[in-house]
């Protein structure tokens, strides 16, 4: 399993990152962000665009 997390960047700006989950459900630590974008809304735009379960459709969760 694994989510996608949006985050504000020092200068304002915005990446997402992946991060995984354990056997256990327990989120693990962010890996690298991806890319640097203008809002939250561009990052998350760039990451239904390069991450295939977004790209194929699957349902937002909280």
């Amino acid at each position: 399993m694994e989510r996608i997390i949006v985050v504000e960047r020092e200068d304002g700006l915005y990446t997402y990152k992946k991060q995984p989950a354990d056997r256990d459900g327990a989120w693990g630590n962010p890996g690298p962000s991806c890319g640097v974008y203008d809002s939250p809304e561009t990052a998350i735009a760039e990451a239904r665009q390069r991450v295939w379960w977004l790209k194929a459709g699957m349902p937002d969760v909280g």
